[in-house]
């Protein structure tokens, strides 16, 4: 019953002359709400990412009338699937995240905007999590073109963190190094301490990975030292893990033990 109301309510909104209007309109309202909540609240927060499932059809349906727009709108359409992408991922809604990400792409074939770079890197992500590593790599390469054009640092460490963790997918820990030191770099040089962490965090991960425990565990200690002092609770706990990882790959279980 509620099926066929929202039928017949479609067709006479339809039948409106102004319905175009009405569907832009519609559209730009979820934009601005989807805007307001960043991908880490999304993220880490189920009740918001709770509210965004709820709303799910009305996002579906803003994407459809961006889409129906054409060229005229597909930086909005660029805006608004790259801020649905982590809660695609989050969500288990991949498949139809990359679908909506490769429409909203194409719609912006010939362009040049930070809006392409991040929309490409979050092509990137979800591909990556559906283990698709080969078009991960591209995305995520063609991002960090983007985003070097564009000259927009913060985003071109993003997409070599992106590529160093794709190369760690692949077993190539000795490319994996070489980029995540890339994006430490990046993040260093911008006074980044947090991104500069991270990627300390990722450089220690790969020595551990590798078996070279010996340069392993200062890269983490500096890590650990550099979250603690900008208060980040979530990467301490990692590089903690970490560390308690290489005492116990060296048999130091008190240590690995906290003890």
């Amino acid at each position: 019953m509620l099926a066929t109301i929202h039928d017949f309510a479609g067709e006479r909104l339809q039948a409106l002359p102004e319905a175009s209007d009405l569907r832009l309109a519609h559209a730009n309202a979820y934009l601005a709400i989807a805007e307001e909540s960043e991908w880490f609240d999304v993220t880490n927060e189920p009740e918001l990412a709770a509210t965004f499932e709820a709303d799910l059809d009305n996002y579906r349906t803003a994407l459809r009338s961006l889409r129906d727009q054409g060229a005229t709108r597909s930086l909005e359409m660029l805006r608004l699937v790259t801020m649905l992408a982590d809660f695609w991922w989050t969500r288990g809604h991949t498949t139809e995240g990359r679908q909506w990400l490769s429409s909203a792409i194409s719609s912006a074939a010939g362009q040049s905007s930070l809006d392409l770079g991040r929309a490409l890197a979050a092509a990137g992500l979800l591909a990556e999590a559906q283990s698709d590593l080969s078009a991960a790599r591209d995305f995520q390469e063609r991002a960090l073109e983007v985003f070097r054009e564009e000259g927009f640092a913060s985003g071109v460490a993003d997409a070599l963190t992106g590529l160093a963790v794709i190369a760690r997918a692949e077993g190539d820990l000795s490319r994996a190094r070489i980029v995540h030191q890339e994006a430490h770099d990046v993040w260093s040089a911008l006074g980044d301490e947090q991104g500069a962490a991270g990627a300390l965090l990722d450089i220690g991960a790969v020595g551990l990975m590798r078996g070279d425990l010996i340069n392993a565990e200062p890269v983490l200690r500096d890590a650990l030292g550099r979250f603690q002092a900008v208060d980040d609770v979530a990467g301490e706990a990692y590089a903690l893990q970490i560390l308690a990882a290489v005492a116990a790959m060296d048999d130091r279980l008190g240590e690995a033990s906290g003890g």
